[in-house]
């Protein structure tokens, strides 16, 4: 029991970390954008 819950976790902490990962990309280069476009 505990090692199914364990693997569940990793697992749920792998795809939140992938998906945060690229919607921080996403974001930080949208960002990232307008910045130089405002600025130039």
């Amino acid at each position: 029991m505990f090692i199914t819950i364990r693997i569940l976790w990793e697992r749920y902490v792998r795809i939140f970390w992938i998906v945060t990962s690229q919607t921080l990309e996403i974001f930080f280069f949208k960002y990232a954008q307008m910045f130089l476009l405002s600025h130039t």
